[in-house]
């Protein structure tokens, strides 16, 4: 086994990733503020439908069952707790700046960045570093490009979760959508007359 595989090419380090284009670079970023308003109001229409398919089943669902099926599964889309690496490096560059035990840093900003962070909320986390005068992308080597590449992929995937489940479907479906439904959840979770 070699050590040059262990070693980084001198000549690969001096290269620098293409030049992305300036409008694909506001399109991702145009593309991530749409998403981002997308997922918090179907986070108030989830809650809504939430709400109204518990109200609805409250009746027909055997507890019993229900938790037998979801027993060690989180049914709720997961943050995501492992920051990709941009996230982390934004996240130490500006609690530099912002961490209440930095002259200048506050509690109020640095637990505003934690939330952000671990919202993969990139809009929060850009806005708190300009608020700092820290320019990410030529102090950290962040490329804001990837990082808001990678929010719209989160994202979407929060709007996928939303619409997929039971919830969303029986609030938002037609009569037939719903009588669907109703039979599903009554076959899957329903009461059984012990007595029958």
């Amino acid at each position: 086994m070699s050590m040059s595989q262990y070693t980084k090419d001198p000549k690969k380090e001096d290269k620098k990733p293409p030049e992305i284009d300036p409008l694909l670079k506001r399109k991702i970023r145009a593309q991530y503020t749409y998403l981002k308003l997308e997922v918090d109001y179907h986070d108030e229409e989830f809650e809504k439908a939430k709400i109204g398919f518990n109200n609805h089943f409250k009746d027909v669902i055997n507890k019993e069952k229900e938790a037998t099926f979801f027993s060690g599964k989180n049914t709720e889309a997961s943050e995501d707790k492992n920051p990709d690496v941009d996230i982390d490096i934004a996240y130490k560059k500006i609690a530099q700046k912002v961490h209440p035990d930095k002259k200048g840093g506050s509690d109020k900003i640095f637990q505003e960045l934690r939330e952000a962070v671990n919202k993969s909320d990139l809009e929060k986390i850009l806005s708190i570093a300009a608020e700092h005068n820290i320019d990410l992308e030529k102090e950290s080597d962040i490329n804001l490009h990837q990082f808001y590449s990678d929010g719209v992929s989160k994202l979407q995937s929060k709007l996928d979760y939303f619409t997929k489940t039971m919830a969303w479907q029986w609030w938002h479906g037609d009569e037939d959508i719903k009588k669907a439904i109703e039979l599903n959840v009554a076959h899957l979770y329903g009461q059984k007359d012990e007595n029958v």
